[in-house]
C-alpha cells in the first residue's frame, strides 16, 4: 500500500516559536519530528477506538452502514423476541 503524506499548517507566535526551537536544539531534532513525537505521546494518553482499514477501492455490498461509516446493527424483531 502506498503511502500518502498530507501537508499541516498552523500559525504559532513569536515566544512559542522561541520555546520549540529551544526544545528541538535540546532534544537535537527537527520541528517536524518534534510535532510527531507530541502525537504519538498524546495517542498513547487517549483511548481511541482502532481505525478498521479497508481498501478505498473495495465495494461493501453486505453490510449496511450509517452517513459516518459505520455498521448499522441489525434490530431483532419484537417476533423473535417472544
Amino acid at each position: 500500500m502506498k503511502i500518502k503524506f498530507r501537508k499541516y499548517s498552523f500559525a504559532l507566535s513569536d515566544k512559542e516559536k522561541r520555546r520549540y526551537d529551544r526544545v528541538c536544539a535540546y532534544e537535537k531534532i527537527g520541528f517536524r519530528q518534534l510535532v510527531k513525537k507530541a502525537l504519538r505521546e498524546y495517542y498513547k494518553t487517549v483511548d481511541l477506538p482502532e481505525e478498521i482499514l479497508s481498501d478505498e477501492n473495495q465495494l461493501d455490498l453486505f453490510e449496511q452502514r450509517d452517513l459516518f461509516g459505520n455498521p448499522v446493527r441489525k434490530i431483532k424483531s419484537s417476533a423473535s423476541l417472544s
